[in-house]
């Protein structure tokens, strides 16, 4: 088999139907079976620890399946057959004979007539926006003229869109990395591979730059704008870049993008109660408790692993009116402590705020309760192939839409005063017409 056949089989159109069926398939496949990158980690949690067929789906990296080897292999292949596809088409446009004009094959051409009495160059000025060539034929002079000749290559334009498209996903895939870290008010996090308690990441994804910082300033549950619908919004503090530290304020809907990192608010936030610890040495140390804001008048309550101890603790936080959203409108707040060992109680302790106890030989002091939120953190070097990608699609169409090759020939026939007029356009009959009119239209 010759390269050439080779790239005619990679390039039929058998080839390109199997490969988008697999990839439909693929697409199928993430659609039904929850993502990682998607859940809550306890979501998450919950969805393994389920067992049964979520163990085959994990072994198949069916949560993860648009990062997996073989979504990157038929992706691969799917780029080949399209590059294939592109390239024959180049060659046949760049290898396209224009057959020499006759008389006879233009009277067969669907837009074609024979005008009299008027010579060619009249006729080549009644109409705008051509390039004209002069030659010989068997049958006389002729002139042909080609308006927009560029668009002819729109499809291959389209072709070279799809193949950025595709490298787009490819890079995007294979490289992405998307982690979310919770941040209490005060609660400073490095952006790196440790603080974020959630991640996801392509195959060949870089490691995330070291030494940037990130601190919560304060948090609005209530923040409300003129003209707005009541939003939350929550300042930070950006540290460790090139370009120095960034002071911001985020919306729900608002980005910001800081050493290479974009980073947004999640979906997800609470309050949290903050503990300080003393341990048997002597160390302090001190951590958040977060509780998710709950839905029907539910008690909030976690599993929390608190700094500075090693006991699991599970703490219930009560409330007399229930309230949670609002900080300020708590009341008598206090928090329920069972410390845990192999599964069973060791102690139990009831604390309000400022108060402590010691268990074990540690001592917990309950500090202040304040908000949180999740801070999601994105890379993405693939989306500006795919932007290039959408981009050039547009152009395309563009191109296609308003923009038609149009060809006339006229040819003077030799010995006579009739001149034979073709007009071609490839897609829009309507303009082959339009022209053709133009052309034989009796001027004075």
């Amino acid at each position: 088999m010759t390269g050439n056949d080779f790239m005619q089989r990679l390039a039929s159109r058998r080839v390109s139907l199997t490969l988008i069926l697999m990839l439909l398939c693929i697409c199928v496949i993430g659609a039904l079976v929850p993502q990682k990158s998607t859940l809550e980690p306890e979501s998450y949690a919950a969805w393994v620890a389920a067992g049964g067929v979520h163990n085959l789906w994990l072994k198949l990296g069916f949560t993860h399946i648009f990062s997996t080897w073989y979504f990157l292999a038929v992706m691969i292949l799917f780029f080949a057959s399209t590059l294939a596809a592109t390239i024959m088409r180049a060659r046949g446009l760049l290898r396209r004979e224009k057959p020499e004009p006759s008389a006879a094959a233009m009277v067969g051409e669907p837009f074609s007539t024979t005008v009299s009495g008027v010579p060619l160059e009249k006729l080549k000025l009644r109409v705008s926006g051509f390039s004209w060539h002069e030659g010989l034929c068997a049958d006389g002079r002729y002139l042909a003229g080609t308006r927009f000749g560029i668009a002819r290559w729109s499809v291959v334009s389209l072709h070279l869109s799809l193949l950025l498209l595709i490298l787009g996903v490819l890079a995007s895939h294979a490289t992405y990395f998307r982690g979310y870290m919770k941040l209490g008010v005060g609660q400073s996090e490095q952006l790196d591979e440790s603080g974020f308690f959630q991640q996801d990441r392509g195959m060949f994804a870089p490691a995330l730059p070291q030494g940037l910082k990130i601190t919560l300033l304060s948090f609005d549950n209530r923040y409300r704008e003129a003209g707005y619908l009541p939003d939350i919004a929550a300042d930070f503090l950006l540290e460790g870049a090139v370009g120095g530290p960034l002071r911001t304020r985020l919306l729900r809907s608002g980005t910001v993008s800081y050493g290479g990192l974009d980073l947004y608010l999640s979906v997800r936030r609470g309050f949290g109660v903050i503990l300080h610890t003393v341990r048997r040495d002597g160390g302090r140390a001190s951590g958040y408790v977060n509780f998710n804001f709950p839905e029907g008048g539910k008690t909030p309550r976690v599993q929390a692993e608190i700094p500075g101890s090693d006991a699991q603790v599970d703490v219930e936080f009560l409330s007399r009116n229930r309230r949670y959203d609002d900080l300020a409108g708590i009341a008598t707040p206090a928090i329920r402590m069972r410390f845990m060992r192999n599964g069973g109680v060791v102690a139990e302790r009831l604390l309000r705020p400022g108060e402590g106890t010691v268990v074990e030989g540690i001592s917990y002091t309950f500090g202040k309760i304040d908000y949180w939120c999740d801070i999601a953190a994105t890379r993405d070097p693939g989306i500006y192939l795919l932007y290039a990608g959408f981009a050039a699609a547009a152009l395309t169409l563009v191109l296609f839409a308003f923009f038609p090759t149009a060809e006339i020939r006229l040819l003077e026939a030799g010995g006579t005063d009739s001149v034979h007029v073709a007009v071609r356009c490839e897609r829009f009959r309507s303009v082959a017409e339009r022209i053709l009119e133009q052309i034989t239209e009796e001027r004075t």
